[in-house]
């Protein structure tokens, strides 16, 4: 017999394709509408997922403050997000290929991050996190249906570095590059928030520095202050470990 969280994923499966929890970033492109409803839907089901997990979710708020001013319930169940997940299993893979040599005919674009990430290694930590925003910040946009013919694709560091991406294949690059300079799972979250702006859904990557989130942002050119921006309301927000419903 299934238990109230079982139950309670496979109606979000059934309510939601898995691109409710995986919106594109604020263009103006998509139709507004689509987006709007999808957010609304991604948050329904994300608060009926979290009330079913009850006294499955694990009590850490006091590990990492309220984001954009909403507090979180955490939980360790990331079985709803599939496409995150198989980011985190390919992306091994690419780690291993990033310290082998370039084969003939590959874009040795894997490769060519490891000399990134070592050309970073002798500067403070808010450089490196300044460094790293700025650089994924200049690959090209590009949304998932034109680049991989879907409308929702989580794609690895390597392939967003082959194809670049949307707004969540930035935060992913961002999250896994700073990953590889030392920074912990527990530092970072990759956040899906609503654009109260632009009424859409976008994605982010906030770390914790010195006691404070900062944000890096594909729409924004630098490094600033979670507490500054007043125009995201969390949906939920994720890491290698856990994720959280932000109410």
């Amino acid at each position: 017999m299934m238990n109230a969280l079982q139950k309670a994923q496979n109606a979000l499966r059934r309510r939601l394709p898995e691109r409710a929890f995986s919106p594109r970033a604020v263009t103006g492109r998509a139709p507004r509408s689509r987006l709007g409803g999808l957010a609304a839907g991604a948050f329904a089901a994300a608060t009926m997922l979290s009330a079913a997990a009850g006294a499955g979710a694990v009590d850490l708020s006091g590990m990492a403050p309220p984001l954009f001013g909403a507090p979180g319930m955490p939980s360790t169940d990331l079985s709803p997000f599939t496409k995150w997940t198989h980011v985190l299993s390919a992306h091994d893979a690419e780690r291993a290929r990033m310290h082998q040599e370039c084969a003939p005919g590959d874009s040795c674009k894997l490769q060519q991050w490891g000399v990134f990430i070592e050309s970073l290694r002798g500067l403070d930590r808010w450089s490196q996190i300044v460094e790293v925003n700025r650089r994924m910040n200049s690959a090209r946009y590009i949304e998932d249906i034109d680049n991989y013919g879907v409308t929702d694709y989580w794609a690895t560091p390597g392939e967003f570095f082959d194809r670049s991406g949307d707004c969540e294949d930035y935060a992913i690059a961002k999250f896994m590059t700073l990953r590889q300079l030392g920074f912990s799972n527990e530092e970072m979250r990759i956040a899906i928030v609503h654009d109260t702006n632009l009424n859409l859904v976008h994605a982010v990557l906030v770390i914790y520095h010195e006691g404070v989130a900062y944000l890096l942002d594909n729409q924004i050119e630098q490094v600033v202050r979670v507490d500054s921006i007043r125009h995201y309301r969390p949906y939920y927000s994720v890491n290698e470990t856990m994720w959280w419903r932000h109410s």
